[in-house]
């Protein structure tokens, strides 16, 4: 098994776009999880510096609850049919193709 433990700085410098909405996330979460300017500051210097497990030590609200993420796909994961069975295009895409 290969060991994760400090890439943190390498994800932090990635500019590839995964590591770009990460960056985004986490900056949201800790805007919104952390009311003073003062302790998003710090908050942000630790996860910065790669000492993630020292921030939320420090400020318990940021891992307090999880991030939900929605994908839009309803409570199965599957999608809704009534989008699926519109998915072939407006009814006159099919005449050009009809035999």
């Amino acid at each position: 098994m290969t060991s994760l433990k400090g890439l943190t700085s390498l994800a932090l410098q990635a500019r590839s776009w995964p590591f770009e909405q990460a960056r985004a996330l986490l900056a949201r979460v800790v805007k919104l999880r952390l009311a003073t300017p003062d302790a998003r500051e710090a908050a942000n210097a630790l996860i910065a510096q790669g000492d993630v497990q020292a921030a939320l030590t420090q400020f318990p609200d940021l891992g307090r609850r999880p991030v939900l993420f929605e994908t839009g796909y309803g409570p199965s994961g599957l999608p809704i049919l009534a989008h699926s069975a519109r998915w072939p295009g407006p009814p006159w895409c099919g005449p050009p193709f009809a035999p």
